[in-house]
């Protein structure tokens, strides 16, 4: 058996996890499962962490957290729309 390689992350996601699947929490748990070993840069994974972990917490987000969190979508977006 060979050892997986890590793989790139492209256009071919939304045939991977369809959005028919449920609500967006179910889509991310598809996703993450499907995609244990993409490489990602750090600081994004980082930039991640931080707007998610500012996210789980009991008081809402403030206006720049939730700008933010835009931004860092936006770049997955354009991220998972890139042919690679």
């Amino acid at each position: 058996m060979t050892p997986s390689r890590p793989r790139s992350l492209g256009k071919g996601v939304q045939a991977l996890i369809p959005s028919e699947i449920g609500s967006p929490a179910d889509q991310a748990a598809a996703l993450i499962a499907a995609v244990q070993d993409v490489r990602m840069p750090a600081a994004l994974v980082q930039a991640a962490v931080l707007i998610l972990e500012a996210a789980s917490r009991p008081e809402p987000m403030d206006e720049a957290g939730r700008e933010r969190a835009a931004d860092l979508a936006m770049l997955f977006t354009r991220a998972l729309d890139r042919d690679v």
